[in-house]
């Protein structure tokens, strides 16, 4: 309840549809369903857009786990490497 209560009170959102909005609407339509239509496609694209992102960062994170595990194989090669080198340096 208290971020609901946040976002509503948000001044940048209230900033960006004062700004923003009115360029959308002709002095002839009905301002508050007019200003109301167009919140709501903005409030629709933001919704689509961040489920589409979430979903995308979830598949990168799980492919990012496997790519993960092998550049942890191939760092402990080279260190180990690195130390038989070391070791066997003059």
């Amino acid at each position: 309840m208290q971020g609901l209560l946040t976002n509503v009170l948000n001044p940048k959102a209230a900033l960006f549809y004062l700004t923003f909005l009115p360029q959308f609407i002709n002095p002839d339509d009905n301002v508050f369903v007019k200003a109301l239509f167009l919140a709501g496609i903005h409030v629709t694209l933001g919704l689509i857009w961040l489920t589409t992102y979430a979903y995308a960062i979830e598949r990168l994170a799980a492919l990012m786990q496997g790519a993960r595990r092998g550049l942890e194989r191939v760092s402990g090669v080279d260190l180990v490497a690195l130390g038989v080198r070391l070791a066997l340096d003059r």
